[in-house]
């Protein structure tokens, strides 16, 4: 369980570093803020300025929902003695690029691959560039990108501070705490945010398809490990383990929850709810035709809407299925949920990017906003394809079934518009403009055939049909 002090433990720490230290802090085995009591020393987060406060309360949130994902890995460290955070080179030491990327990412637990932003962000564009190495024989989901990449790949992408490379094994299932985001449906107490010694009565899947999961994999298989989290009671078999595993065909797939397994009866396990509410993610992937728990089909909810029985949403700016199951059941119940798409899953739209796309597009237009009051020369009628692909993802959310339409017009359309736009705004201060620029610099993928080994733009490296 090896930590850093996070910050430095001497001298005060400058907000954009400490800002990229907490993002790394959030992936690392121990989360410890931590320095001395030199004057000016200061390692609370609502000390520094909103806009760094808010990027770090939002990574340590982000770490607080992964406890599940952390204490089960834990739990694989202690079985196996294989730690949580792995250098590169444990799984292919044959590569001579597990070396050479080694001491800049490396293996959080099984499934998730991180590469933190150890530079500045460049003054011109805001953003900061990273290289990324993906190893072969795997296929991973940048989260925050939308992107699906198939290795071995090399990547070099730029993040801006609010935004760190974060990877996901794709088909893989992420366990974290429900009912933490804005768009949770889950009632009542979540258990602690803090430790592992309070289970959520709300248990998070998540799932990263990116349009790959159905194809290359018929079947995979994750979980969650529990124990009171404070004794070793585990020694003596009071644990439980929770199976999940799913199947994916070519109109969609099906998520299986099993009861936990214990090596004591359920009812010496004084720590194991009885029953629990879940939710259930799938980023990348189509808006649902149907969704149905058994033989009874969910009804579907608008963004926002609460829930008062089980239900799914679609987020059109994240491709993101959320399965919102409120209903308390017994943990003694299997589970089978199925997922049926309107679109073929596995798709090269769902894996070229546009997520960020959407989400770069609405800092273009802040950015933009901005000018108002400021310089009188830019006006909304001047960036109209701007804000035209900021709102695209909200247009998906309530046209689910010209999504694919909607990406295609993204890609097409939308993006090199905005470009030409930005770039004939030939009255907007020349800082302005150049990070505009660089926050639409999210070209899509080439098509099949094309060849670029250093795959230098962030959609290069994306997965081709």
């Amino acid at each position: 369980y090896w930590s850093h002090a996070l910050g430095g433990p001497l001298k005060p720490c400058p907000a954009e570093m400490y800002t990229r230290w907490i993002q790394w802090g959030a992936f690392s085995p121990c989360m410890r803020p931590h320095s001395s009591k030199e004057f000016g020393n200061d390692r609370r987060i609502w000390v520094y300025p909103n806009t760094y406060y808010d990027i770090m309360r939002t990574f340590m949130r982000r770490r607080a929902e992964l406890v599940p994902y952390i204490y089960s890995q834990g739990r694989r460290a202690y079985d196996d003695g294989l730690a949580l955070l792995r250098p590169m080179y444990y799984q292919d030491p044959q590569e001579d690029k597990a070396y050479e990327y080694g001491k800049g990412q490396y293996y959080f637990g099984d499934d998730m691959l991180v590469a933190p932003v150890t530079a500045p962000v460049d003054n011109t564009t805001g953003l900061a560039e990273k290289k990324i190495w993906i190893p072969p024989s795997s296929i991973f989901y940048e989260v925050g990108w939308g992107i699906g990449v198939k290795g071995p790949a090399e990547l070099t992408w730029t993040y801006d501070l609010s935004e760190m490379p974060v990877f996901a094994r794709v088909g893989q299932v992420i366990p974290t705490v429900g009912g933490m985001r804005a768009d949770s449906q889950c009632k009542g107490p979540q258990g602690s945010i803090r430790t592992s010694n309070v289970l959520p009565s709300c248990l998070g899947l998540t799932f990263y398809a990116g349009g790959i999961m159905t194809e290359t994999d018929t079947e995979g298989f994750g979980g969650v490990y529990e124990d009171d989290g404070w004794s070793q009671g585990y020694e003596d078999g009071a644990f439980a383990y929770t199976n999940v595993s799913y199947s994916s065909g070519v109109e969609g797939y099906a998520i299986i929850i099993s009861p936990p397994g214990t090596a004591k009866s359920p009812a010496v396990l004084p720590f194991l709810p009885t029953e629990r509410q879940y939710e259930i993610r799938v980023a990348g992937t189509w808006p649902p035709k149907a969704v149905s728990i058994g033989d009874r089909l969910i009804e579907r909810a608008d963004l926002g809407e609460r829930c008062l029985a089980d239900c799914w949403t679609y987020d059109g700016e994240t491709l993101t299925l959320t399965v919102h199951l409120v209903d308390l059941r017994p943990l003694t119940e299997e589970m089978i949920v199925a997922i049926t798409s309107l679109f073929t899953p596995a798709t090269p739209l769902l894996r070229r990017g546009f997520p960020k796309l959407v989400s770069r597009a609405k800092k273009v237009k802040v950015l933009l906003d901005n000018q108002w009051g400021r310089n009188t020369t830019v006006y909304e009628e001047d960036y109209q394809s701007v804000i035209a692909l900021s709102l695209q993802g909200i247009k998906l959310t309530y046209n689910p079934a010209t999504a694919p339409q909607l990406v295609q017009e993204a890609i097409d359309t939308l993006l090199p518009n905005a470009i030409k736009e930005v770039q004939g705004l030939t009255k907007l201060p020349a800082d302005v403009k150049s990070k505009a620029l660089a926050l639409l610099d999210v070209r899509p993928m080439p098509h099949h055939g094309d060849d670029d080994a250093q795959r230098k733009g962030p959609a290069d490296a994306l997965l081709t049909a």
